[in-house]
């Protein structure tokens, strides 16, 4: 074999591996700039209201009876600490956190909820995102503990979430609220 062969196969692997090590240390820096500005939602007002809110209306809405939260009553759920506030922190996205109880259960969930501050109090959307499926098999078929689909959901939010400076991107927080989340949400709140 020639030397160009080689010098072509070690600048590939290097390459390779520059991409890789680059490319993780980008989701670490991006995951450590999201901790950080945690760490300060958390000394706001605005989180523990919005916490609260979220907790309440979902207690409210499973009591009620509206048919797509009973669910609930049969899984192990929790909302995430993780908040997506805009700029403002009058909207923000939330994660619940979804482990299926069921012996043969094969997924476990994350469902996206969304909140608006309207004249000073928070409204909560549970219907109308997408939602995070995981399958089980690939955590060794057994249920995924409330800890990681927060890690799972959190990566997730975050490959839109900052911008290069570590600032929320007004425009992937505020595109969710739309006619049609209200509406969904109506349909939701509407049903028995």
């Amino acid at each position: 074999m020639n030397k160009s062969f080689f010098k072509s196969i070690s600048l590939f692997y290097w390459l390779l591996i520059s991409a890789v090590l680059f490319g993780c240390k980008g989701d670490d820096i991006s995951d450590k700039m999201y901790k950080e500005l945690l760490n300060s939602y958390m000394q706001d007002p605005e989180y523990k209201a919005v916490q609260t809110t979220a907790e309440l209306k979902l207690n409210e809405w499973i009591g009620k009876g509206l048919e797509e939260v009973q669910f609930l009553r049969q899984c192990k759920w929790k909302l995430d600490e993780a908040v997506f506030f805009n700029s403002e922190r009058n909207r923000c996205y939330l994660l619940l956190l979804i482990q299926d109880d069921l012996a043969d259960a094969h997924l476990d969930y994350i469902y996206q909820m969304y909140a608006v501050k309207e004249n000073k109090v928070w409204v909560i959307y549970f219907a109308g995102l997408p939602n995070m499926v995981f399958p089980r098999a690939r955590f060794g078929n057994k249920p995924i503990s409330l800890g990681k689909l927060s890690e799972l959901g959190c990566a997730e939010m975050l490959k839109g979430y900052l911008d290069r400076n570590g600032d929320p991107k007004d425009d992937f927080v505020n595109k969710a609220y739309t006619d049609d989340l209200k509406s969904k949400q109506n349909r939701f709140l509407n049903q028995q």
